[in-house]
């Protein structure tokens, strides 16, 4: 298998399960506490800003917007780095394992390792926990279902 190929879906891969994780994350996590946090944002502003309550408001009624885009940021970063090492890791190991699943799974756990590294506060939760993990284990799996079935096709047109 080509490293190029691997790479190639660990992007994509990487992408698409950065955006899903980020809007599943944040719809079961984040919206619901939302008011508190904005709560808390606004008394830390307030603090760090001798009094100044103009301020405080300001930023703390921007926090339902740079949130999301911040979380979105950072998945990407963390998941798309987790996918790349993954392709490259289950293209590395193609012929070495005869199940597509068993290169998965350690894709999926060298992409957990990336992303648990790049965003161990938000792995750190027990919703982050379940999240990420299931999406990295799940991108593993994608990726080398994926590599898979173009090796299958491929074999099958010589």
């Amino acid at each position: 298998m080509k490293t190029s190929t691997g790479l190639k879906w660990g992007l994509i891969f990487g992408v698409l399960f950065a955006v899903s994780s980020t809007a599943l994350y944040y719809t079961l996590f984040i919206y619901p506490q939302l008011p508190q946090l904005q709560q808390y944002y606004y008394h830390e502003i307030l603090n760090s800003t001798n009094g100044n309550v103009t301020e405080a408001m300001k930023y703390s009624q921007e926090l339902p917007i740079f949130l999301p885009f911040s979380l979105l940021y950072l998945d990407l970063i963390s998941l798309v780095s987790g996918g790349l090492l993954a392709g490259y890791l289950i293209a590395k190991l193609w012929n070495k394992s005869p199940h597509w699943y068993m290169k998965g799974l350690m894709g999926g756990i060298a992409s957990l390792i990336v992303v648990t590294f790049l965003l161990g506060f938000i792995v750190a939760s027990v919703g982050g926990t379940i999240i990420y993990t299931t999406s990295c284990v799940l991108m593993g799996l994608a990726v080398s279902y994926r590599l898979n079935k173009l090796e299958n096709k491929s074999v099958k047109k010589d």
